[in-house]
């Protein structure tokens, strides 16, 4: 063999040698720009789910008296929620004159509600709670709704609402109370006002 042949041959190893090392490398390299994207999608999934809005629906007892409900619809999320659509499986009952209403507001709700600010909540009154405590019925709410980033997986909320009975006879906040004590002391200005004449 001649030296240039010899040379020739180095040549070609030393280039198939330097192509299995950079090939070799990457590997590693194109498993750290996978990695890096794979982060970079996770995190902008993080700031997008941060940034949806979360609808919710209760059936509630009326904060003040306890003795009424209301089905209350609210979003706890930081952005406006969109196209807001409410179910209730079995439907809601019309349990007294006025809760034809309830009927009109269910379909209502199906239809859609046009938007909803964050920590915002609507309440829509559903009749006396004895009359729907008494019935061991279990609805299913689920909520659909848009956000900024388009539409949000739907929400399934079960309620019963006859586990709300204990609930009933504790009325919530302080305003009850203060309602109470002001009517006691118009009773006794009143008296004392007629004790007077």
């Amino acid at each position: 063999m001649d030296p240039n042949t010899i040379a020739a041959i180095i040549a070609a190893i030393g280039a198939i040698a330097s192509a299995i090392a950079a090939f070799t490398a990457l590997i590693p390299a194109r498993r750290a720009a996978k990695a890096a994207e794979e982060q970079t999608n996770l995190q902008l999934d993080v700031m997008r789910q941060a940034a949806q809005p979360y609808v919710w629906a209760s059936i509630q007892p009326d904060q003040n008296s306890g003795t009424i409900f209301h089905l209350i619809i609210g979003n706890s999320g930081p952005t406006i929620a969109r196209n807001i659509r409410i179910t209730i499986d079995p439907p809601l009952p019309d349990l007294d004159s006025s809760s034809h209403l309830v009927s009109q507001m269910q379909q209502d709700l199906k239809e859609g509600i046009i938007s909803l600010a964050p920590r915002d909540t609507l309440h829509w009154y559903l009749g006396p709670a004895s009359k729907h405590i008494t019935s061991d019925t279990t609805y299913k709410i689920t909520t659909t709704a848009d956000g900024p980033y388009g539409p949000l997986e739907p929400v399934e909320f079960i309620i019963r609402p006859q586990t709300l009975q204990a609930a009933l006879a504790y009325p919530q906040g302080s305003l009850h109370s203060i309602r109470q004590e002001l009517k006691k002391i118009d009773k006794s200005i009143t008296a004392l006002k007629n004790a007077i004449k």
